[in-house]
């Protein structure tokens, strides 16, 4: 159990790496969790404008979508095996511009 500082957790989606889970919050931040440690191990602040009301990962589970109050859908990578953890981020960070 891992409890996140800070926004509300409001929804939640099993990544396609071990041990990770992708979380959507009241404040619009959307986080990568690592469920057996607790530790936040990336996260955007403002993925969306408000609170993240849904978060749905593909069925190969190599990316997902993410709808909010803000009245927009993103759709993201989460990090997967074969990338760089620093060349995610930036995909991650990214991929909510200009949507």
């Amino acid at each position: 159990m891992f409890n996140p500082i800070g926004s509300k957790a409001t929804v939640c989606a099993f990544s396609y790496v071990p041990n990770r889970i992708v979380t959507g919050h009241m404040s619009g931040k959307v986080a990568i969790f690592d469920y057996k440690t607790g530790e936040e191990v990336d996260n955007n602040e403002r993925a969306h404008g408000d609170e993240v009301t849904d978060l749905q990962m593909s069925p190969d589970r190599t990316y997902f979508i993410t709808s909010s109050k803000d009245k927009a859908a993103r759709v993201s990578n989460p990090p997967s095996r074969d990338r760089e953890h620093r060349r995610w981020k930036e995909d991650f960070r990214s991929s909510f511009t200009g949507l």
